[in-house]
């Protein structure tokens, strides 16, 4: 492969895959992964460097920022919408968040007010993070001919001593997902993202390396992180170090980083799953919880029961619900815009 050409990053996507999965094993048992929460720093890393990478070339030939946010609305709005749509079910049985106006707000991609927990999403809490990776999609958009160069170094900077600031005064970096911390959460999700674009320019072009063993070795990297249990000073400290050094170098690390041939279907199928298992688990956490309890199983037999019936549904949704309806999207995006083009023409 010659330096610069496109290729895939199969170790980038298991990376996502397994911080994917210790959120949901957090959001199964608190005590399990519970630094879990930065994995939503290191996604957000992920996304800069994958973006950048895809989109960098395509903003230099004119693509506009609208036509990008479309394609992000795309990318994301099926699998979150039915998040919420399985959160809606389970309400209607179980209900604990009011569904009016929490419902047509959630669909709609769109922060709920009002709700007890005081969440932004209620009705499917990882669609904070979704929200805000639209946000910084836009801006970065709109801002990508600006955000070059030493100019990006600057922002980076910048957003940088925020967070720090933010994470001293908070005593960790879980923010965002509540109201009362959402607008701490613009330096978490700024910061991480730009630090993925930047590293997607400023990396050295070279061939990427076969290498099983540094390929697991990163992988259990980003499982041992998302394990360490610290309270007080430890654990600002360490999200500090997490998501100003660690996350970006794992990033980095992974970049270089490829599985041999015989090991990529696996590296694929953790990429796979990654965004369905993310966008779904929790509305379906309520229901299995019930089962278990109408059923009286042990908390294990649950927990192994959950993993086994959402790590398969995660799957089968990558492969059939998600690409059909981004392709059902993509196709009448195009059908719209291509009749805007002719009313305009024929207005002028």
């Amino acid at each position: 492969m010659a330096a610069g050409a496109e290729r895939n990053f199969h170790t980038l996507d298991a990376m996502r895959g397994v911080a994917a999965l210790g959120v949901v094993c957090f959001h199964l048992r608190p005590g399990w992964f519970p630094s879990a929460y930065l994995a939503v720093d290191l996604f957000f890393v992920l996304s800069g460097f994958v973006l950048s990478h895809a989109y960098d070339r395509r903003f230099a030939g004119g693509l506009s920022w609208s036509r990008f946010f479309v394609q992000r609305l795309i990318r994301l709005w099926p699998l979150y919408t039915l998040g919420v749509a399985l959160s809606i079910v389970v309400q209607l049985y179980q209900p604990t968040v009011p569904l009016l106006p929490a419902a047509p707000l959630q669909l709609a991609m769109l922060p709920a007010p009002g709700s007890a927990s005081g969440l932004l999403y209620p009705l499917n809490v990882p669609g904070w993070s979704l929200f805000f990776e639209l946000l910084i999609n836009v801006a970065w958009g709109i801002g990508w001919r600006f955000l070059q160069g030493w100019r990006l170094g600057i922002v980076i900077g910048l957003f940088a001593l925020v967070l720090f600031l933010t994470i001293a005064v908070h005593g960790s970096a879980d923010i965002g997902s509540f109201w009362k911390t959402a607008l701490e959460g613009v330096p978490r999700v700024a910061f991480s993202f730009l630090v993925g674009v930047g590293i997607s320019r400023w990396r050295p072009r070279a061939t990427p390396r076969q290498s099983l063993a540094l390929a697991f070795a990163l992988l259990a990297g980003v499982g041992a992180c998302l394990l360490v249990g610290l309270h007080g000073e430890g654990r600002t400290t360490y999200d500090m170090l997490f998501i100003l050094a660690a996350s970006p170098l794992l990033v980095l690390a992974a970049s270089f980083i490829e599985p041999p041939s015989i090991m990529l279907r696996i590296f694929r199928s953790l990429g796979l799953i990654s965004y369905p298992i993310y966008a779904i688990h929790d509305p379906l956490l309520p229901a299995f919880n019930a089962a278990a309890t109408r059923l009286r199983v042990s908390p294990a037999i649950e927990h192994i029961a959950f993993l086994s019936c959402v790590v398969p549904l995660a799957l089968l949704l990558a492969v059939t619900y998600d690409p059909w309806l981004r392709r059902a999207f993509s196709n009448l995006s195009v059908l719209f815009g291509r009749a805007a083009e002719h009313w305009t023409s024929a207005r002028i």
